[in-house]
């Protein structure tokens, strides 16, 4: 058979195989969100929460200088910019074995023979070049180059997923950095209080009007307000420790940063919490998962290609030119033609891979739909955690307000003869407590704000400076939503 006649038949084949097949286009995930969520706001968001730095809602200096700090020089999203990359790299690695590839070589050498106690000389020099090229027939290329870009989509909002880890970490730590101070120095004021009593119950003792008791249960109160500072003052220089961690420098460093009086963080910034729909545009993990679903879902016709004849076109170009002796020739050679390779026999293997691809991508659905769910969950959680939050803390300020005014009138009874130590004592350690229970209020507050903002995805794009590292809007998302 002559040659034209085997490349027409190799086409037609190819196309008449081309025909029988479909790419594979899987459902687009559908899933089933309510209308709005139980508290916050009642409209849809207005501007993309991901270019939004809300930690400057707490209007704290310090905070400003560890974010900046942090965001050029934390680890954790150095790493995840440097896994984008790598990526990136694989994609065009993928993608590379469906293109033309041209390959040349040029070669050179000199050679002598001795024969009969003459030598000769000769040299002699090459060029050639080798062409091939596997036609995307059967998508499989299209279905690489897809599972790449996917990929990369995935490996963008992971590294937002980190930021919004870094920002969590940061303004957490930092939240409990000024909280254990402010612990510390209400337990410091509390001890004096207590010495104070201690010191006017060991006076009224020698005047009679106060027992050895009495003084003991003063004293206990004194040692027990005591042992409570050096806990607290390891937290805070956990803190410290963990803070000079996220930003890769030292404690002294830190130490410097946060210096200086500054009270409890107070995030007076209202969250803009929208719809629930929302989170599939804005929060990083979602887009993630759904990105490995699209991935996943290319990967299935990538297997799918395996199962029908590759047909591929190479060729070759060989020049050589050869010096000997003085006498020179030249010689040219080239080939060029299509090949198949088609499978016949393989105990079901390929098409066991379509299926393990089938499967793994009702895996990642799954894995896509519990974290919709999960990402809605904490929403409302940190929206009721924060409207129910305001009203603690209301009521523990006037908690503190009733347990001074009792001291006080305790304080006065005991010292004019009608009241008990006990009164004093009970009094004293009430309102320490309460003051300590309008700091835990506070902070958990503060921490309540940072958990919904990063539920909502918000912060997730901003870098140094509020620089974007993410697009303004958000690529296209193939995900339905069905309002419950």
């Amino acid at each position: 058979m002559k040659r034209p006649v085997v490349i027409a038949s190799l086409t037609v084949l190819s196309t008449v195989l081309f025909g029988c097949t479909q790419t594979h286009r899987p459902v687009r995930p559908e899933v089933t969100m309510p209308d709005r969520f139980s508290t916050g706001s009642t409209t849809a968001m207005k501007s993309d929460p991901r270019l939004h730095a809300w930690w400057r809602g707490f209007e704290d200096p310090v905070i400003d200088r560890l974010m900046r700090q942090g965001m050029r020089e934390n680890l954790s999203i150095e790493q995840a910019r440097q896994r984008l990359d790598i990526v990136r790299l694989k994609g065009i690695l993928a993608s590379s074995g469906y293109l033309p590839q041209l390959q040349a070589t040029t070669s050179a050498s000199r050679t002598s023979e001795t024969a009969n106690g003459n030598t000769q000389l000769a040299t002699s020099s090459g060029a050639g070049a080798a062409f091939s090229w596997t036609l995307d027939i059967f998508g499989g290329g299209r279905a690489a180059l897809r599972e790449a870009h996917e990929n990369s989509a995935a490996a963008m909002a992971d590294v937002e997923l980190v930021r919004l880890a870094f920002l969590t970490d940061l303004t957490a730590t930092y939240v409990d950095l000024r909280y254990n101070e402010e612990a510390i120095g209400i337990s410091r004021r509390n001890l004096a209080s207590f010495q104070q009593t201690l010191k006017l119950t060991q006076d009224m003792r020698e005047t009679g009007i106060a027992s050895n008791l009495d003084v003991a249960q003063a004293q206990a109160l004194v040692d027990d307000a005591r042992a409570k500072i050096p806990p607290i003052e390891r937290d805070r220089q956990q803190a410290i420790n963990h803070l000079a961690t996220l930003l890769g420098t030292t404690n002294s460093e830190i130490e410097k940063l946060v210096g200086g009086k500054s009270g409890q963080p107070k995030l007076a910034l209202e969250a803009e919490s929208g719809f629930p729909a929302d989170l599939l545009r804005y929060r990083p993990d979602i887009r993630r998962e759904e990105r490995l679903l699209a991935a996943a879902a290319a990967r299935i016709d990538i297997a799918r290609s395996r199962l029908y004849p590759a047909l591929s076109l190479s060729g070759s170009i060989d020049f050589a030119r050869l010096i000997a002796s003085g006498v020179s020739g030249n010689a040219l050679s080239w080939a060029f033609g299509p090949s198949v390779l088609a499978p016949v026999f393989d105990g079901g293997r390929l098409r066991g891979e379509v299926d393990i691809q089938k499967a793994e991508t009702k895996v990642q659905y799954l894995r896509w739909k519990d974290t919709v769910f999960r990402a809605v969950e904490e929403v409302e959680n940190a929206l009721a955690a924060l409207n129910r939050g305001k009203a603690e803390a209301s009521a523990h300020r006037r908690k503190v307000t009733s347990f001074t005014v009792a001291r006080d009138l305790a304080r006065e009874s005991y010292v004019g003869g009608t009241g008990l130590i006990l009164d004093v004592l009970e009094a004293e350690r009430l309102l320490g407590e309460a003051k300590l229970d309008l700091a835990r209020s506070l902070r958990e507050n503060a921490l309540a704000g940072i958990r919904l903002q990063v539920a909502l995805g918000s912060g997730a794009a901003v870098e140094i400076d509020g620089v974007s590292a993410s697009p303004a809007h958000p690529a296209p998302s193939p995900v339905q939503n069905r309002a419950g």
